[in-house]
């Protein structure tokens, strides 16, 4: 056996192996009684794994939690509760995050967490499907009213605790708990009761709130409250017509915006007295384009900037805002997808050179337009026509001899010609070579070449691009950097000898993507 095999291989198997073993025993343990005799060996097996694991991540920690210092996201892909518990002692309040939200932190770790200085670091905890009972116990009295709510929210609290928690001084915890989707419809009824409106208008937010709840908190005398009930989408169309006659204006406007109005109220709140219902009315995509005709005339330029913008609104209208005096509005049609390229091209020629760029970089903009806004006289304009997958080639190519921003976006442009992406894979730019070897269309001669770039970034994105070819993914294992070297681990051209040498990397992190690398 060589060394890798012995030092790697087996440590990857052990850790699938401990997983099938705990997989096991989660279902015996429904039954303990009549799989006493397996659930012992079991549990015999497992401790023996988790030992040799344990020995395993002690040989490395040195490389190992350094990695994880650099790579915080990657702890929660992390199975061992040794190796949590390792990382629950870093100052780094983001890693004892990762650590507390994990579910295979042990309980002993959750424990000490839950003594933590960080408050969100003990919310995590109480959210841990892992924590002990004694420990949700000890933070639904815990200093941190932040804390606290975390506890009320999750799925995990038991019931009693919902309970205490709906005693808190604090309204924020009490909320919490009101939208537990594990509290009952009685418990719901009673909250629904609060004389406080903030604990009835979190009711209403509760998933599992019913029809008869809605109904009540409907005709609440807190103007707050029966907004949370127009806001809510499962709300039924009699009640939302009913609120559409609200005296609150916020009442109407969150009517205006629930999702599942019926077009002919939203007609009737078209005509609203405040500019803030019509605004509302002329953003829901459900609006009707007679409707949006009408608005596009308001005299509120905030609602015609919404009717701009709205999907519904027709090509006509489209044309008609177009020639709007404010230039939000003009903004708002060329950002609408449904504008036509004629109305593109006449807002091509726009004084507001903002407007300009927005029509270079939307993609429904003719390849005429590009050609022309490529020889427009701001900086900004010619590189949006840079960045837009429609520009033709020749534009590209007379881009790629501009200032440096533009050339990084030709070099990022899918539709780039092969002599352009030649010759910019010699820029002065580091920036703008390094995206000439991201390039799904760098040919691999050239990604060979760029694999000698003296700038890391470089050969960083070599090493990443799935075209490179074998030979410079080889030679790229050897790199100074470790960065290039994880790139080459994670990379699936990579060669499986070549992986064999990194899994055996000084570097505990190139070591662990190319033992993935193998496994899978």
């Amino acid at each position: 056996m060589n060394k890798f095999e012995n030092s790697q291989a087996q440590p990857k198997d052990t850790v699938e192996e401990a997983k099938e073993i705990k997989q096991k025993l989660d279902l015996l343990l429904n039954n303990p009684e009549e799989n006493k005799e397996e659930i012992l060996v079991l549990t015999k097996a497992l401790e023996k794994l988790t030992n040799i694991l344990e020995e395993e991540i002690k040989k490395d920690l040195d490389t190992t939690l350094p990695f994880y210092e650099e790579n915080f996201e990657e702890i929660k892909l992390i199975t061992s509760s040794f190796l949590l518990k390792e990382l629950s002692e870093y100052t780094s309040e983001d890693i004892r995050t990762r650590v507390a939200e994990n579910p295979n932190t042990s309980k002993e770790t959750l424990e000490k967490l839950s003594n933590d200085e960080s408050e969100d670091v003990r919310g995590f905890v109480a959210q841990n499907p892992s924590t002990p009972q004694n420990v949700l116990r000890k933070l639904s009295k815990d200093s941190s009213e932040i804390t606290r709510a975390d506890l009320a929210i999750s799925e995990y609290t038991p019931m009693e605790l919902l309970e205490e928690l709906n005693c808190d001084q604090e309204e924020t915890v009490r909320g919490c708990v009101a939208q537990n989707p594990n509290i009952s419809q009685a418990f719901l009824e009673k909250l629904s009761n609060d004389e406080s409106e903030y604990i009835r208008s979190s009711t209403v937010n509760n998933p599992n709130v019913s029809l008869d709840i809605l109904e009540k908190l409907s005709n609440d005398e807190s103007g707050d409250v029966r907004k949370a009930v127009a806001e809510n989408p499962n709300i039924p169309q009699h009640i939302l017509e009913k609120l559409s006659n609200d005296e609150s204006g916020d009442v109407r406007k969150a009517v205006a915006e629930n999702p599942n109005i019926p077009q002919h109220i939203l007609e009737k709140l078209s005509n609203d007295e405040s500019g803030d219902v019509r605004k509302a009315v002329a953003e829901n995509p459900n609006t009707p384009p007679k409707v949006l005709r009408k608005l596009s005339k308001d005299e509120s330029v905030l609602t015609k900037i919404k009717v701009a913008g709205n999907p519904s609104t027709s090509l006509q209208d489209l044309e008609s805002l177009s020639n709007d005096n404010y230039e939000p509005v003009r903004r708002m049609v060329i950002l609408n997808p449904n504008t036509s390229k004629e109305v593109l091209e006449k807002l091509s020629n726009d004084n507001e050179e903002d407007l300009r760029s927005r029509v270079a970089e939307n993609p429904n903009t003719s390849k005429e337009v590009l050609e022309k806004l490529s020889n427009d006289n701001i900086w900004f304009v010619r590189k949006a026509v840079a960045e837009n997958p429609n520009t033709p080639q020749k534009a590209l190519e007379k881009l790629s001899n501009d200032e440096a921003a533009i050339r990084h976006e030709v070099a990022r442009n899918l539709n780039t010609p092969l002599e352009v992406l030649k010759k910019l894979s010699n820029d002065e730019s580091e920036l703008v070579r390094a995206r000439i070897a991201e390039h799904k269309n760098t040919p691999k001669e050239l990604l060979e070449e760029q694999s000698n770039d003296k700038t890391e970034w470089v050969r960083m994105s070599v090493a990443w691009n799935r075209n490179t070819p074998e030979n410079a993914l080889m030679k790229l294992s050897n790199d100074e950097s470790r960065a290039v070297r994880r790139l080459v681990a994670q990379n699936p051209n990579t060669p499986l000898d070549t992986l064999k040498e990194l899994a055996e990397d000084k570097d505990y992190g190139v070591r662990r993507y190319a033992s993935q690398r193998i496994k899978y």
